[in-house]
């Protein structure tokens, strides 16, 4: 450990800086899904749901000329729900139960929040 890591850490801890990478974007997420891998880490696919976007769909021209209502019988989309995969995490064995308990406190000062 260098000289002033360890006055720092001495006196008031280590400081731990957040930088976001150039990927970091904000997310919503509606669910997890995933399991142990092959190799000993946690898959964890975080993703949202939402009803499914239309591939393509048909409108009708109007009598002059300019596009008129949608002919609803032609439209081509997905049957069922949408669960767009936002991240996809690999986490170590030795991370899962911290970031569960995590997590689980963090719920727990969420339900003790006066949100309405």
């Amino acid at each position: 450990m260098s000289e002033q890591m360890e006055k720092i850490s001495e006196t008031e801890g280590v400081r731990c800086h957040f930088i976001e990478s150039r990927l970091c974007r904000t997310v919503y997420v509606n669910g997890a899904h995933g399991g142990p891998t092959s190799n000993g880490l946690l898959q964890v696919a975080l993703y949202n749901e939402r009803l499914p976007t239309p591939n393509n769909i048909t409108r009708q021209y109007r009598e002059d000329g300019r596009l008129g209502e949608e002919v609803v019988e032609k439209r081509e989309v997905f049957d069922g729900i949408i669960r767009e995969v936002e991240v996809n995490a690999f986490i170590s064995p030795d991370l899962v139960r911290p970031l569960g308990e995590w997590l689980l406190k963090q719920a727990d000062i969420l339900a003790g929040m006066n949100l309405e």
